[in-house]
């Protein structure tokens, strides 16, 4: 059904807390800070999936975290996705590991 999610996770990696909860999750790949690989159990049917991605680093609410992804990262097993946040009002994006990071998958 189009209307449910074929892949999500909720992750942690700045308190090496790992994966809180997840669905259809084998394994990941930590390439390096903020950079992560997400493999999947059942693969998609195609690489044009909808992704959406949330993240949170820093304590403060002027705080902005952004996920982010390049299209050749979607595959049909496993996704890679990016995350940045700017502190503090700030104006510049930093790689940061964050807090917590989802990523939601809907797919046919």
């Amino acid at each position: 059904s189009k209307s449910n999610a074929k892949f999500w996770i909720r992750y942690d990696a700045y308190d090496n807390e790992g994966v809180g909860d997840s669905y259809n999750y084998s394994s990941m790949t930590d390439h390096s800070t903020g950079d992560y690989q997400f493999n999947f159990s059942t693969n998609m049917p195609s690489n044009q999936y909808c992704l959406v991605a949330s993240g949170h680093y820093g304590g403060n609410e002027n705080d902005a975290g952004n996920v982010g992804w390049l299209g050749s990262n979607l595959l049909v097993g496993s996704c890679r996705v990016y995350f940045n946040s700017a502190i503090n009002n700030g104006t510049t994006f930093s790689t940061y590991d964050p807090e917590e990071l989802m990523v939601l998958i809907f797919d046919n």
